[in-house]
């Protein structure tokens, strides 16, 4: 977790001043994806799209990492990645409401990323791995 905290942050800072239009759109339609999976989930009670869920929260946030355009960030993430797709698929199944709260998040930081407010950016980043560490403490991952 503490790795995410520091790679992040900065990584959505860096967004801010790199994404293109096609990142953007890349990015909203992960957005969007996830928004009507995370309602479907939150409605069916299906624990078969938990993984399908955290594969698309991945790709968010690894999407993000690549627009930062830094290699070193990317290669730290990289070496999390799978971990944090298992705590997803925990962290979805154990609190369905989650997803929605990730969504509204990811929102969040995709509009900072797009008004190029690198602050912002990792603000809110910092912002959506503070809720992320509060669902640690419910789930008992830490």
């Amino acid at each position: 977790r503490n790795l995410r905290c520091m790679v992040e942050p900065e990584s959505a800072r860096l967004a801010a001043g790199r994404v293109t239009e096609d990142d953007m759109r890349l990015l909203q339609d992960l957005t969007e994806r996830f928004d009507a999976l995370g309602r479907q989930y939150i409605e069916t009670g299906d624990r078969g799209l938990t993984s399908h869920l955290a594969r698309l929260d991945e790709q968010f946030h690894t999407h993000l990492i690549r627009i930062s355009g830094n290699g070193l960030l990317a290669q730290l993430y990289g070496q999390t990645s799978p971990l944090f797709q298992q705590y997803s698929i925990r962290s979805f199944t154990l609190r369905p409401e989650g997803a929605g709260e990730a969504d509204r998040e990811h929102r969040a930081i995709l509009q900072a990323v797009s008004s190029g407010c690198g602050e912002e950016a990792g603000n809110a980043m910092k912002k959506h791995l503070a809720s992320a560490e509060k669902i640690d403490s419910f789930i008992g991952t830490k």
